[in-house]
């Protein structure tokens, strides 16, 4: 009997350093994994920083313009006009803006006053 005895507390001993052994193996586990995990967020961000790197060296490449080696003195003679047209035009919307403004602070001082004639006109 006592051998009997000794023998199933053997065994739960064992089976005792089994979980241990396996509980172990998995927190080892779920420390690799998260890890990993990690590892793939800073490849993850470091792709990022290399993409927002190449698509701000296409930006500067779009803003070089290519000028124009025609021969042709006419086509250049049209390009610089219609340059000056462009420029001209952006100069009449500045004036426009401008004037348009002016107006609406004109309106603004109009109101202003015609709201303190009718405040006069209560007081009295």
């Amino acid at each position: 009997m006592m051998m009997i005895m000794v023998m199933m507390m053997i065994k739960k001993e064992e089976e005792k350093k089994k979980r241990k052994k396996k509980k172990n193996n998995s927190n080892n586990n779920n420390m690799i994994m998260m890890m990993v995990i990690k590892e793939k967020k800073k490849k993850k961000r470091k792709k990022k920083r290399k993409k927002k790197k190449k698509k701000k060296k296409k930006k500067k490449k779009k803003k070089k313009k290519k000028k124009n080696n025609n021969n042709n003195n006419n086509n250049n003679n049209n390009n610089n006009n219609n340059n000056t047209e462009r420029k001209l035009g952006t100069k009449k919307k500045k004036i426009k803006k401008e004037e348009e403004e002016e107006k609406k602070k004109e309106v603004r001082k109009k109101k202003c006053c015609f709201q303190i004639l009718l405040m006069k006109q209560h007081k009295v």
